[in-house]
């Protein structure tokens, strides 16, 4: 073998293993895609579950606040009713005729 076809050999043979390395790279990152869709995947359905728990705690909140107001409410309103019926009645204190009064008695 002459020295120019050894030295063609020797450089198809770094070639091939340059290649061969890149398709052993391409392999991991086809693998850490597809793990990271994965992953993705999971954190996806997890975010899902945890607003749906956030509007249920929310609705819960704003149920149990309406359960709670209404007998208050109602309470109030019965009592400003009882008030507006009631007939007030005022006691003055007994006063002097405008004669006392003038005279200073």
């Amino acid at each position: 073998m002459t020295e120019t076809n050894a030295t063609i050999l020797e450089t198809v043979r770094r070639i091939e293993d340059n290649q061969a390395g890149m398709d052993r790279d391409m392999e991991k990152d086809r693998q850490n895609l597809q793990d990271l869709n994965i992953r993705l995947g999971a954190v996806e359905a997890e975010l899902s579950q945890l607003r749906k728990a956030i509007n249920q705690s929310s609705e819960r909140t704003r149920d149990k606040l309406v359960e709670a107001s209404v007998p208050i409410i109602q309470a109030t309103d019965k009592l400003t009713g009882q008030i507006k019926k009631s007939k007030m009645v005022m006691l003055k204190k007994e006063t002097k005729s405008w004669w006392e009064r003038f005279l200073g008695r």
